[in-house]
């Protein structure tokens, strides 16, 4: 059933509102271009109804324009939607694409032939920084101390396809031109692999840094999992009063030790 529009003197209609009561505007008037309220600030245009006419044929054809044109503007909706939607998918697949891209490089590299390296300790303190935290990031920096704090590598690597961290930047300090000359991880994925070898290796986030030194052969033993609440490094050394910096990996590295000296104690 067609709404009945009630028609009031002097008050001004749209184009939709004067078809419902069978009336279109007289021939060459415009009406008056307005915005509906100063809420919803788009313009309408409205027509006073002393400005209008009873003409059927014309009636037939405004609603027949408008029918058109309500069409035309549902098809490019969904056009646009379609689109926007499949957009959507390639840009999921270029990404599940691009993690296993790197997944199958970082496992490649891990796979090299590496002997243990002599640690006397039997422990290695390790601390990374990477691109991010998504599954196609890639490490920037891998920093290891042994039990006694000696220093067994601090090495910058190079991306293989990352080649943009803003974010991670604003945390690790790490810009583009430091590792431009930096060797990939394929070029050091032995010497890293021989030091993680080399004795029982902790890090404090144990679910973060092994996403990221996935080596065959080695476990990881989580600091904080053994730290009853959700406590960060920087908050835990403070409460030890061990020093700490949260852009220096080697740093990190000694924090954790010593935190995990103090808790198995």
């Amino acid at each position: 059933m067609k709404s009945e529009t009630i028609r009031i003197p002097g008050v001004h209609y749209t184009l939709k509102q004067l078809l419902d009561m069978d009336r279109v505007p007289v021939p060459g008037n415009p009406g008056e271009t307005r915005w509906n309220n100063r809420y919803c600030q788009v313009e309408t245009t409205y027509w006073n109804i002393a400005d209008t006419v009873v003409d059927p044929e014309r009636v037939k054809e405004e609603r027949e324009r408008l029918r058109l044109e309500r069409n035309a503007r549902d098809r490019k909706r969904y056009a646009e939607k379609k689109a926007a939607e499949q957009a959507r998918r390639e840009k999921e697949q270029e990404r599940i694409a691009a993690i296993e891209r790197l997944n199958t490089y970082v496992k490649k590299c891990w796979a090299v032939s590496a002997e243990p390296i002599k640690n006397e300790t039997g422990i290695v303190s390790v601390a990374v920084e990477t691109t991010g935290l998504d599954g196609y990031d890639e490490l920037l920096r891998v920093a290891a101390v042994d039990g006694e704090e000696r220093l067994m590598i601090d090495i910058l690597i190079k991306p293989r396809y990352i080649d943009y961290w803003r974010d991670a930047y604003e945390v690790n300090q790490i810009s583009r031109a430091d590792v431009a000359d930096a060797p990939y991880l394929a070029d050091v994925a032995a010497k890293i692999k021989g030091i993680l070898l080399s004795g029982h290796v902790i890090a404090y986030n144990s679910w973060f840094t092994e996403a990221y030194l996935d080596v065959p052969g080695v476990e990881i033993d989580g600091v904080k999992e053994h730290i009853d609440g959700y406590t960060g490094l920087a908050e835990i050394s403070e409460q030890y009063g061990i020093p700490y910096s949260s852009v220096n990996t080697v740093d990190k590295a000694i924090a954790t030790l010593r935190v995990y000296k103090i808790i198995s104690t």
